[in-house]
């Protein structure tokens, strides 16, 4: 499985480092944002793929995090969002309801929304998870598996 992430902050690290120790690949790890510096820590530091294109890292993921602030999420999903048909798409945008990100697409994706917290960055998180309809329950399972990696997720 193919997991890729838009945005290189706090919370892509804390779930990055949770699927590394949790024995996912680093070559199946990409890594997208605009701060070149902070692409090379996650690229020197867990040896995953960095890029700063985030239409590309999407077309090549099976899942994508889109780990970005709500104030300029919906300027990604214009960027992403003709590479999204066979993708499962994770927001952690605050705020951000499934309707209104699905809206943004301006076309149904399996969208899943999470609501991770600070302690997953020490790896003992809790995280809410929900998903839309599109997402079948093999996919939610798979995806509840990779945010285990980091702590509780129900």
């Amino acid at each position: 499985m193919k997991v890729g992430f838009i945005g290189s902050g706090n919370m892509c690290g804390a779930i990055v480092d949770g699927m590394i120790k949790s024995g996912y690949s680093e070559n199946d790890i990409t890594v997208s944002g605009v701060d070149t510096e902070q692409l090379d820590m996650f690229m020197r530091q867990y040896g995953v793929i960095t890029s700063t294109d985030n239409a590309a890292v999407t077309a090549d993921s099976d899942i994508v995090f889109l780990c970005v602030k709500p104030n300029v999420i919906y300027s990604v999903i214009d960027e992403i969002k003709d590479y999204t048909d066979n993708t499962i798409v994770v927001s952690i945008a605050a705020g951000q309801s499934i309707e209104k990100l699905n809206k943004a697409f301006g076309k149904k994706v399996k969208l899943i929304r999470l609501m991770p917290n600070t302690p997953a960055l020490v790896g003992m998180g809790c995280t809410g998870v929900c998903c839309n309809e599109l997402v079948t329950r093999d996919e939610m399972q798979q995806s509840l598996s990779l945010l285990q990696s980091f702590g509780l997720a129900e």
